[in-house]
């Protein structure tokens, strides 16, 4: 009885283990770490197991047949059945990698599985070269570092100078800023001067010297009159417009004498008012008209009169001499103040439009604004000044072309840039041949030296530089393989919702 028992219960202990071990370490495509993720689940006395984003539940030995079951691709992790699913090559010896399902037995030896695991059909031989590539990838992580540590020195340098400049021009800005206020200061002083000045130069005007003396003066009467009667007029229409507002605005209900006695009067006055107006418009218009035919009539009596100069030197004495030399030094010396403000001015300007010029996150790029690098291609040598201008320039006849001007920093997530610095829009350039304007895309990566090392052109006169500069050089970062890894692993880890509960 105590044996047959045993035997009934083996099953059940043997499931347990089967839970407990997790998938078959064997099963291919599934990184160790995932293995738990394939254990089977004993459903009905059969070994069951549900896809990773729960949709279904599916045979065990379904995983792996080469027929995609799961929506989520995850019962195929190592056949090329769903396209949206991913293979993991062990890459003894390197570093793992995962690829995407499609590559798998394609007759193609994929770089990312060195181990060759990707191609088991036969059809392919891929030899195990991770060793090998192991070593490569050490020598050219060892001389990425050594340029990515020689890169933050000259990038710190950078800043460094980029800090002395911006401290400069603050420096200056407060300097020139303390002249203007003083020079203000000094201008008003002059202004005031000068007015007195003027003021007396025209209260002293030797005028009664000169034969056309009388025309002159009453020529300067005259024009003063009509700008008393002109003010005149303006008084007159205010108390117009005062009065009109009152007769139409006062309580009608209350009987105010003196309101009444004024718009009895406004009612009299402005019957005549427009007339009386018209006239004396026409009569100022008939003074200016006659004034000015006067004058001229006066000075063609005698050509010779008519040269005669307001002021006569001769005719002045030494005080009136004096008292229009420093007239016309104040005025000189006003005159040149307040063009040296307005320079003065625009330097601060220029100097506050520095300042808030966008030159990266500590202005890292300051210091190498308008430095050139140039690429030699073969056909055409390539240059681009930093936040300046690209050019293609032929190696036959020298000829060049504009590529473009800085427009914007233009990184983004989608074009695999950390932030908008590592990459720079130039844009405008020459216009191509039934074509659009030439652009420039330079896509920085750290370096020790801000050089190009690559030229292409995806799209017709768009062109790609790939570029090393220290201004974007940050602490050591994955080495791009294991970097792949671990993105691909959380891609992996978002894609199929694990299974917390095992």
């Amino acid at each position: 009885m105590v044996k047959s028992t045993l035997l009934l219960s083996l099953p059940c202990v043997l499931a347990a283990v089967t839970l407990v071990r997790g998938a078959n370490p064997s099963m291919r495509g599934i990184s160790p770490e995932h293995y738990d993720l394939y254990a089977p689940l004993l459903q009905n006395g059969e070994s069951t197991w549900k896809c990773l984003d729960k949709s279904k539940t599916i045979h065990y030995s379904a995983i792996n047949d080469d027929y995609c079951d799961c929506p989520d691709g995850s019962d195929e992790p190592g056949t090329s059945a769903c396209p949206n699913s991913l293979f993991y090559c062990e890459n003894k010896d390197h570093i793992p990698a995962y690829i995407k399902s499609f590559a798998v037995n394609d007759g193609v030896c994929d770089q990312s599985c060195c181990d060759g695991s990707d191609e088991f059909n036969g059809l392919t031989s891929c030899p195990n070269i991770c060793k090998q590539v192991s070593i490569e990838f050490k020598k050219y992580q060892a001389e990425l570092n050594n340029i990515q540590s020689v890169g933050i020195l000259a990038k710190q340098k950078l800043l460094d100078a980029a800090e002395v400049i911006a401290e400069g021009w603050l420096q200056e800005k407060a300097v020139i800023q303390q002249e203007i206020d003083f020079k203000y200061a000094d201008l008003d002083n002059l202004k005031r001067e000068l007015e007195i000045l003027e003021k007396a130069q025209i209260k002293h005007t030797p005028i009664e010297k000169f034969d056309n003396a009388k025309t002159i003066k009453q020529a300067r009467k005259i024009a003063l009159l009509q700008r008393h009667i002109l003010g005149l007029q303006d008084d007159i229409d205010v108390l117009v417009s005062i009065l009109h507002d009152l007769k139409n605005d006062h309580n009608h209900n209350y009987h105010d004498m003196a309101v009444k006695s004024a718009i009895s009067g406004y009612d009299e006055f402005i019957e005549t008012y427009e007339d009386y107006k018209t006239t004396i418009e026409k009569d100022l218009a008939d003074i200016e008209d006659s004034s000015e035919d006067f004058i001229t009539d006066e000075y063609e009596v005698d050509e010779a009169e008519a040269d005669v100069p307001e002021n006569s030197e001769d005719e002045l004495s030494s005080e009136d001499v004096a008292a229009k030399e420093a007239l016309e030094s104040t005025r000189k010396a006003y005159d040149d103040l307040n063009s040296d403000i307005s320079n003065q001015e625009q330097k601060l300007e220029n100097i506050n439009e520095e300042l808030s010029k966008d030159y990266g996150h500590n202005r890292e790029w300051l210091t190498l604004k308008d430095v050139c690098v140039e690429k030699n291609e073969g056909e055409y040598t390539y240059s681009l000044c930093i936040l300046g201008t690209a050019y293609q320039k032929s190696n036959k006849d020298s000829s060049r072309t504009n590529l473009g001007r800085f427009e914007k920093f233009a990184g983004t997530v989608e074009s695999g840039a950390k932030d908008r610095y590592h990459e720079h829009l130039h844009s405008h350039g020459t216009r191509c041949w039934n074509g659009p304007e030439r652009s420039v895309r330079a896509f920085f990566e750290c370096g020790a030296e801000t050089e190009i090392l690559e030229v292409s052109e995806p799209e017709k006169c768009e062109y790609h530089f790939r570029m090393r500069s220290p201004a974007v050089c940050e602490t050591p970062h994955i080495p791009s393989e294991d970097k792949d890894v671990k993105l691909a692993e959380g891609e992996v880890e978002e894609r199929l919702h694990l299974h917390e509960e095992l």
